[in-house]
């Protein structure tokens, strides 16, 4: 079935489009930002354009109007691989890299691949009655009308290509063509495949029509946030905030890959990139560029109270310089017995001690001597993560200095964490594995150490104290502020996450939405832990209004903590109440009969009984 290239015609559907679907449609707490820019294959269906990225698809109707798909609206994944579409019909369908399909009409119906090792699905072809799926060890065949696979014949290796040609099926693997009728008895036999000499698989044109605002990429090599907002950078840097999306490319056509916001003006940031230079930008605006690291990438930043911000690049020769809060700068030469080309984290527990991650080299810690200018006093040492004697895992992946002072370390084998890390470069501080109890059918109540047999890829703490640990293949997992109970664990199979590997989260600390940059893309997910608010002047109702699409919770931020909040109709009928733990405050939208709140107008009253202070906010619910 040969796939048509972009004619002037189809760019009609083009023309009407209104670009604002970012941020995406929230199920529950949820927020997926896969980069739509780039599309990889499209096809005409059904009177529309259907268009397939790396990690999410989109449509354009008839009537322009264009939709996002991505698992929050029902795909099975986002590892997409392969599609195809049905020109005159109305369904479209994705492959993936599980070797499994679904078929997208009026519903999305999925169907497993029958092979134990499928490998992912490689290409697709379909008419109004049947869809063909290259896998990674033979071929698909799915009945449209029973929405379920009727054949399958094994190859035995990858089949690259596939192609529908009136009763027939060609398939490609090796650079050697099989056909056979697509009727045939003995479909799911190789044996009854007659070799050909060759056949001509259409490859559509590139994709010159509208694309929705997006992410620019999926793939990023830096994650920061502070303040309202978060920041993903790689070519591109793209600042994430309620007022939606702003992307500008690096300016030297290089990759940002580090990025650090001054704590005592989050409008003021650093971006460093792979060629060693550092950006300076105040708000949105550039401000100035600095190229002191010796062309090497820099990896991380952090300063002290003073302002001198501390650079992390991957030089052999002078891997730390300061940029003082005079402008000027130095190099630090006691980190240059650090010796590490992999190097990838700075972080300051206090003004004196500054630690640098190093993989497998452990940890390189520096005591300033109470000059962070002046190193002929500093002090250094190497610090293996160890307890009870024994050293855990072979490899420090991230660290997070957490509320309490203490210093929590990701390695290969799990999560230790120290009490008194000011102490490190003095020696003898022994680290501590955090113990939790979880519950299973079989064997009950169980202890073990956190996350031991997992790679601890990433740490943050939120509003509540409580730790979120990114990690290598198996999700993120959430911990109460002791560490010893599990509370959450997210993965692709029981949440939207687009992957179970994460390579960084951040958290807004004063909206309490936490990002996951995965191997598949951004997402976000907003927890009920915010900062609290000073006071009660930034009360932000979101979304507002409710429309009836929407099936998530209703979120208040800008909250003080310890707040009476009551909602109330117009006629002054209550309709749910709650204090405040922090400054977020999340509703499900229910009264207090467990039904939906119907459409109008409410009342949100915000009273803080320690000091006095109220207001009042309106909220629209549309049903």
């Amino acid at each position: 079935m040969r796939r048509p290239s972009v004619s002037n015609s189809d760019k009609k559907y083009c023309i009407l489009l209104i670009l604002w679907l970012l941020p995406l449609k929230v199920t529950a707490q949820w927020t997926l930002r896969p980069s739509l820019n780039d599309v990889v294959e499209w096809h005409r269906y059904g009177g529309g354009v259907f268009c397939r990225c790396a990690h999410g698809a989109f449509t354009i109707d008839g009537d322009g109007e264009i939709n996002v798909h991505t698992k929050l609206s029902g795909l099975s994944s986002a590892s997409l691989t392969a599609s195809c579409a049905d020109e005159a019909g109305g369904f479209w369908a994705l492959g993936y890299s599980d070797g499994s399909i679904d078929v997208c009409g009026r519903r999305i119906t999925h169907i497993e691949s029958p092979s134990l090792s499928p490998g992912a699905v490689r290409d697709m072809d379909c008419d109004g009655s049947v869809i063909v799926a290259a896998t990674g060890d033979g071929v698909m065949l799915v009945d449209v009308a029973k929405m379920e696979m009727s054949a399958f014949c094994s190859f035995g290796e990858p089949v690259e290509r596939i192609a529908l040609n009136a009763n027939e099926v060609c398939a490609a693997k090796r650079g050697e063509f099989f056909k056979i009728d697509i009727h045939s008895y003995n479909f799911q036999d190789f044996g009854a495949w007659r070799k050909v000499d060759s056949f001509d698989f259409y490859d559509a044109p590139a994709y010159d029509g509208a694309t929705p605002a997006s992410m620019p990429e999926d793939s990023f090599s830096a994650l920061a946030a502070a303040n309202d907002k978060a920041i993903a950078a790689n070519r591109f840097c793209t600042q994430i905030s309620r007022q939606g999306l702003e992307n500008f490319r690096h300016p030297g056509g290089g990759s940002f890959t580090a990025i650090f916001f001054n704590p005592y003006n989050p409008s003021h940031y650093f971006l460093g990139d792979s060629n060693g230079i550092l950006y300076e930008y105040v708000g949105n605006a550039f401000k100035a560029n600095y190229n002191y690291c010796n062309g090497a990438p820099i990896v991380g930043m952090d300063c002290n109270s003073d302002g001198d911000l501390f650079v992390l690049s991957q030089s052999a020769t002078k891997p730390v310089a300061i940029f003082d809060h005079n402008g000027n700068w130095h190099t630090a030469t006691s980190f240059q017995s650090m010796k590490s080309s992999s190097a990838k984290q700075l972080l300051f527990v206090n003004d004196n001690i500054v630690l640098v991650n190093t993989g497998a080299a452990g940890i390189f810690a520096v005591d300033l001597g109470g000059s962070p200018l002046d190193f002929s006093d500093d002090k250094t040492a190497v610090v293996n993560v160890i307890s009870g004697g024994v050293r855990v895992g072979t490899t420090v992946t991230s660290m997070m200095l957490a509320q309490s002072g203490y210093l929590y370390v990701g390695t290969d084998k799990g999560v230790a964490y120290v009490l008194t890390p000011e102490l490190l470069v003095e020696g003898g501080v022994g680290f501590i594995r955090p113990i939790v109890t979880e519950t299973s059918d079989r064997d009950g109540d169980y202890s073990q150490y956190l996350l031991s047999s997992k790679t601890v890829t990433s740490i943050a703490e939120d509003a509540a104290g409580r730790k979120w640990f990114g990690t290598r293949g198996a999700g993120v997992f959430v911990v109460n502020d002791d560490c010893n109970e599990q509370i959450l664990h997210f993965n692709t199979r029981n949440s939207p996450l687009p992957s179970d590997t994460i390579h960084a989260i951040e958290i807004v600390q004063n909206t309490g939405e936490v990002f996951f940059h995965t191997s598949n893309g951004l997402a976000s997910y907003v927890s009920d832990a915010q900062k609290s608010a000073d006071d009660l002047d930034n009360i932000i109702i979101y979304p507002n209004p409710v429309r009836p699409d929407y099936d998530g919770d209703i979120h208040i931020s800008g909250l003080e903590s310890g707040c009476d909040v009551r909602i109330t109709d117009v006629a002054g009928h209550l309709v749910h109440k709650a204090t405040t733990e922090s400054g977020l405050l999340s509703w499900d939208g229910h009264n207090l009969n467990g039904r939906k709140c119907a459409t109008g107008v409410y009342l949100v009253f915000v009273f803080n009984v320690d000091t006095g202070d109220k207001k009042v906010k309106k909220l629209l619910i549309v049903r």
